[in-house]
């Protein structure tokens, strides 16, 4: 007779009943699968499954909505509840702020209070079982499972964290709620990207003892679909390729900018440099119009506004068409997923040193400046477009290289699997 699975209880914010977690935590259930028994709770406030669901897996459905009696009652417990005064004490600190904070705490805590009693009502886990909980994000998913199991040595908690679960900017009362309590009884905390983990460490770990050996790095990454493309069968064209939402933060404006600065002379044996960009958002009308104004004037020049497009299609396109380089200007990131796409095929890379870009660009690209000009956006372009044949077989070889080691996501959600049934004692 086969030894039953060890449990998991995946929570998810919508996952599947929505498409917003599919695409990064499909990959991962059928390796979860060969190690455990899993149970999801979805956290959505639809109802419509919209995606499949494996038959070895449990499915709960949490419906957030309650009575305004209900609300109102909990709310009033926040107030007296003992694990609450810490929280209160620290909303009350910023005069200015406070009443945006007391209410980003008190929705928290009603969201995770109602989410309590339901994983309780449904009898959902049981407390004297070997399990692991395992929140996809750091937030009142995870606080529900501390508050009932925190304490518990034959169940793990642990949460991933990404961005507007970490950053404290992501809030509108630029502080995230109950942190402090989740840190002093969680078991792991993963991280997708290493900015994220020193952010989280530097944050709250003079305030957390042991938070350090709980804080731990599980990339995601990113699958490779299609092959890579094959051979340039023309070099005189240099394609640039840009994927970002066309915002002020991304700063697509930048690549506008640097193109229209370069001269004909400069090209050298290149007799045409075309640019892609993939994305828009709410400075796609302005970045067509600049485009207009700095590159049409120049015909050895040509851009493409792609517009809003599916990754597989992007990745499609990087793999039937020969892209010479890949160019992101981005003031903000985590681990961004269009440049892991990037090094998947091959493709090299310019970057800004932001977040986790850093630990992408090594010997296949150029990492420029936090703010970068457009000159210095324009001059590692046509350093990269002057390398001779060799350095840019190399630079290519290399973005692979990265991408087969750091964000291969067949790999790191394997090495998550095993990480999890380590956990769990098995």
């Amino acid at each position: 007779m086969d030894k039953a699975l060890p449990k998991l209880y995946l929570i998810m914010d919508n996952y599947p009943f929505g498409d917003e977690e599919s695409s990064f935590i499909a990959p991962e259930i059928p390796l979860l699968l060969e190690k455990f028994d899993v149970t999801i709770l979805s956290l959505s406030v639809s109802d419509k499954l919209t995606n499949d669901v494996d038959e070895r897996i449990k499915l709960y459905h949490f419906d957030r909505k309650a009575p305004v009696v209900m609300k109102l009652l909990d709310s009033l417990s926040y107030f007296i509840n003992p694990v609450c005064k810490r929280e209160h004490r620290e909303v009350k600190q910023d005069k200015e702020l406070k009443k945006t904070r007391l209410f980003d705490s008190l929705f928290f805590y009603n969201d995770a209070k109602r989410f309590k009693r339901f994983i309780k009502k449904n009898g959902i886990i049981d407390p004297s079982e070997k399990a692991i909980v395992y929140s996809y994000w750091y937030s009142f998913g995870t606080y529900a499972a501390l508050s009932l199991f925190g304490k518990n040595d034959n169940i793990k908690v642990i949460s991933r964290c990404h961005r507007c679960d970490l950053y404290d900017e992501g809030w509108e009362g630029q502080r995230q709620p109950f942190k402090h309590y989740m840190n002093s009884l969680i078991d792991r905390i993963i991280f997708i990207a290493e900015h994220g983990r020193k952010y989280f460490i530097d944050r709250y770990g003079d305030e957390c003892e042991g938070l350090k050996g709980k804080c731990l790095l599980y990339r995601l990454g990113v699958e490779r679909e299609f092959p890579l493309c094959g051979e340039k069968a023309d070099d005189s064209v240099f394609t640039i390729a840009s994927c970002a939402r066309v915002s002020e933060r991304k700063r697509v404006d930048l690549i506008a900018k640097a193109l229209g600065l370069i001269t004909k002379d400069e090209l050298g044996s290149v007799k045409k440099v075309r640019w892609v960009h993939f994305g828009d958002g709410p400075a796609f009308d302005p970045l067509k119009e600049l485009a207009k104004e700095k590159l049409d004037d120049k015909p050895y020049i040509e851009y493409e506004f792609m517009g809003n497009v599916k990754p597989e299609k992007i990745t499609a396109y990087y793999s039937e068409n020969p892209i010479d380089l890949f160019v992101t200007t981005s003031a903000s990131e985590g681990c961004p997923v269009s440049v892991q796409e990037a090094l998947a095929y091959g493709i090299p890379v310019i970057g800004t040193d932001v977040a986790d870009i850093p630990y992408m660009i090594d010997g296949n690209g150029i990492l420029i400046s936090e703010n970068p000009s457009p000159e210095e956006v324009r001059d590692s372009i046509l350093k990269i477009m002057d390398s001779d044949k060799t350095s840019t077989e190399r630079m290519k070889t290399r973005s692979e290289e990265i991408w087969n080691e750091n964000f291969n996501a067949q790999k790191n959600h394997s090495r998550y699997a095993s990480f999890l049934r380590e956990l769990v004692g098995e």
